[in-house]
Formats: C-alpha cells, structure tokens, sequence
C-alpha cells in the first residue's frame, strides 16, 4: 500500500491534529504541491547508523527523488537485531 499526499494535505493533518505550525517554515506554494509518498516498511526492515536492522509500521519518501531512499515514520515496531 502506498499512500501519496501533497505537503499541503500534510500540514493539513498537523493542523487537525493540533500541531502549531510556524508560519515562517511553510513551504513555497510549488513546495507545498510536493507528493511525499507513505507506504509500508519494508518486510526486511531498515538499517540504522548503528549497523542495526529496525522494523516501522511506515516508511515515507519523497515521489520525486526515490532513489534517495526512505525515511521511518513513528518507533520502531520491535527490539533492533544485528544485520
């Protein structure tokens, strides 16, 4: 599953959620068109710096530039093993 939203629908959700958003870090009106794509971690997971392998519920990144890879949304899911 991946679910693709623009930044403008993201700081949408903050907002709702009762995030206070500093008018001076909003993005350009084309920046805020950006697709920021939200999709399932990956079943073997993601290396962190420390060399260990970490399970998320989600992963984003960014439609534009994939290559550049994912980031994990929220804690890791369970205890980090070895890779």
């Amino acid at each position: 599953m991946v679910l693709d939203l623009t930044i403008e629908e993201i700081k949408d959700l903050a907002e709702f959620s009762g995030l206070t958003i500093d008018p001076k870090s909003i993005p350009s009106d084309d920046e805020m068109e950006e697709i920021v794509c939200i999709a399932n971690c990956p079943k073997e997971g993601l290396e962190n710096e420390d060399g260990e392998i970490e399970h998320f519920n989600y992963v984003m990144y960014l439609e534009q530039c994939p290559e550049e890879g994912c980031i994990p949304l929220g804690k890791p899911k369970e205890k980090s093993i070895k890779a």
